[in-house]
């Protein structure tokens, strides 16, 4: 009797567990296909320094820009961790054109997905600076005059 109750509960958790992962995963799914106008290629990335000139902000925790530190200009440095405390650090200008990094896309989709959500569109390096080729990496910037 008591083993057929604990199935039953096991059974009821194995369902509410796959219902919130079902949820879970829907959710990523809209939130993706809302800001998906706003990411940027990683394989672009230097395309779009040449033709956009953005304001990079690095999301990178310190540890994570001592093995690679960006060197082109002007590149803004917010913690990840410092920055979900405080989003008003960013005092993002609407007039200017800017560019969310961190090592992987997840934490500029986060913080791009938060400034969409207050009307803000900032674009994000889709797979992050691990994604990007890397003979684009810190290599002289073509402009197109």
């Amino acid at each position: 009797m008591k083993s057929d109750r604990l199935k039953s509960n096991l059974l009821d958790l194995a369902i509410l567990v796959f219902a919130v992962m079902a949820i879970a995963l829907v959710v990523a799914y809209l939130i993706g296909e809302r800001t998906s106008d706003f990411s940027i290629p990683s394989d672009k990335f230097m395309t779009f320094l040449e033709t956009q000139n953005p304001i990079i902000i690095d999301l990178r925790e310190p540890n994570e820009i001592s093995e690679m530190r960006l060197s082109y200009q002007p590149v803004y440095y917010y913690p990840f961790l410092n920055l979900q405390k405080d989003m008003l650090q960013l005092n993002i200008d609407t007039t200017l054109t800017y560019l969310l990094v961190c090592s992987d896309g997840n934490r500029s989709r986060l913080i791009s997905n938060s400034l969409a959500s207050q009307g803000i569109k900032v674009p994000y390096l889709r797979d992050g600076l691990w994604g990007v080729p890397e003979e684009q990496l810190n290599r002289p910037l073509k402009k197109n005059e």
